[in-house]
């Protein structure tokens, strides 16, 4: 037993600090593990390859390039890591007038409302552009 070479407990450290690392870079930043598959993917076999799929979400790519680039170092550190970039698109702010007028009507119905900051692009980007979207919005899909 004590040759066991189990994939995920190899990648459990990084599965945990992969949120850590983005909270210390911003705290408006996210890192989530969305899909996490092990191979062969039966209970009683002991992985020999565990694969996750990472969103990284920040106003600021500075922030994002930081953390692949943080990423990239444990795989090239002889981690059992590779990365491979699924899908990237820049940060969208929500447009500031209309962020206003939302505000304005929370404010008219005696509603309380905050601001808050999403990584995740379906929150705002199909407001982020007052006059709809373009192709560009769709080319990944």
């Amino acid at each position: 037993m004590h040759q066991r070479d189990d994939a995920l407990v190899k990648e459990a450290s990084l599965i945990s600090l992969l949120p850590q690392w983005a909270q210390a870079r911003n705290p408006e930043m996210v890192a989530s593990i969305g899909q996490l598959f092990l191979n062969p993917g039966a209970p009683n076999v002991i992985p020999d390859l565990c694969s996750l799929v990472v969103e990284l979400g920040s106003q600021d790519t500075a922030n994002i390039k930081a953390l692949k680039m943080m990423l990239a170092r444990q795989a090239d550190s002889g981690k059992s890591i590779f990365v491979e970039p699924v899908h990237a698109k820049a940060p969208c702010l929500l447009h500031e007038p209309l962020i206003g007028q939302l505000e304005k009507a929370a404010e008219k119905l005696g509603l309380a409302h905050t601001r808050m900051v999403s990584g995740a692009g379906h929150d705002a980007t199909s407001f982020a552009a007052p006059k709809g979207a373009d192709r560009d919005d769709f080319r990944a899909v």
